[in-house]
């Protein structure tokens, strides 16, 4: 598991609202392997290559993870879901579109967002945040289970670039909330 995970994240890294649960949880070790992993990963090039071009590869790979078209457009325009764009277009004055509600800069928004993200991040996780860091032998598949669909949900909501096809993370949510209505 370590090992997809980390994997993910060196492709997407979305993936890395995953790791704080097992931290909380108390799952220490699972929460070190995709680490080990992206480790390794980033490291294999060094049998090949060598010290110095191995080091330009990570860079290279980091600046292509981590670019994406964040421009005023992108970060504000209808197309983009996310939590970001939505608070970019009620309180961004960069914004074109007519409905603000303040006219903050970009510090603002970022900070905005952060702390927006980091309060539904913690009300994913509220069934296990009262025993942080311990583990939760007593928890059903079940708890679990509405763990991870809120997980994905955030994912999705958190993810700057949230264009439609990212939105493929709700369909685990989704069929959960099926199976739990059905149920």
């Amino acid at each position: 598991s370590g090992f997809f995970i980390g994997f993910s994240i060196m492709t997407k890294y979305m993936s890395l609202a995953f790791l704080p649960y097992f931290l909380i949880i108390g799952e220490f070790p699972f929460f070190l392997w995709p680490f080990i992993y992206i480790s390794l990963f980033n490291f294999l090039p060094l049998l090949v290559f060598g010290w110095t071009r191995t080091i330009e590869l990570i860079f290279s790979q980091f600046n292509f993870l981590f670019a994406s078209a964040l421009d005023t457009y992108s970060i504000s325009c209808f197309p983009n879901q996310s939590l970001l764009s939505c608070i970019a277009r009620f309180f961004w004055k960069e914004s074109g579109y007519p409905i603000k509600i303040a006219q903050l800069g970009g510090n603002w928004i970022v900070g905005s967002f952060l702390v927006s993200a980091a309060l539904l991040y913690f009300l994913a996780l509220y069934p296990v945040s009262g025993k942080i860091f311990q583990k939760h032998p007593g928890r059903s598949r079940m708890e679990h289970s509405l763990n991870w669909a809120l997980i994905f949900i955030c994912m999705a909501l958190f993810n700057p670039n949230g264009w439609g096809n990212f939105f493929i993370c709700l369909v685990f949510p989704n069929m959960l909330l099926i199976y739990y209505t059905l149920k």
